[in-house]
């Protein structure tokens, strides 16, 4: 997660409902989106939930939003997350008729991967783990390349 302060572990209080997920935690924080830990209620699978901010939705973000989500579903490989679901938010999806800040901002949902950030961990590992994570990274931007990303 370029650009997010990683630091970010803020508990949602109470958790917001969004259709079938709950996010619990933000766990990123960025000037363009926020990133919640969430899960998905009927499985009880964890989630990552993406919101857009809404100044960025007014700067061209949405356009940038799209791409991603576009890419997101167009490659099917170990090093890119699935996508699960992804619109605009609504009361509706928040079981509230009362005005929520996330109303109006985009959002997607995608798979969950356990671990935190990569920035945390590589000062303490072998130089071997940490070669065959860049080879694994370094094969995962060869692909999306491939895809014209």
């Amino acid at each position: 997660m370029v650009g997010y302060d990683v630091s970010v572990d803020i508990q949602v209080s109470p958790p917001i409902e969004l259709a079938e997920f709950v996010a619990d935690v933000c766990i990123a924080d960025a000037g363009h989106s926020s990133v919640y830990r969430g899960r998905h209620k009927p499985t009880n699978t964890d989630v990552a939930i993406k919101l857009l901010t809404l100044d960025s939705s007014r700067a061209g973000a949405y356009q940038r939003f799209q791409h991603e989500v576009r890419s997101t579903t167009r490659i099917v490989h170990p090093g890119i997350v699935r996508l699960f679901e992804c619109g605009i938010v609504t009361p509706a999806q928040l079981h509230s008729e009362a005005f929520h800040p996330w109303v109006g901002r985009y959002y997607m949902v995608t798979e969950w991967l356990d671990g935190g950030c990569l920035s945390n961990h590589v000062a303490t590992m072998q130089w071997s783990d940490v070669r065959t994570i860049l080879l694994s990274l370094l094969d995962t931007l060869a692909v999306t390349h491939a895809h014209g990303l």
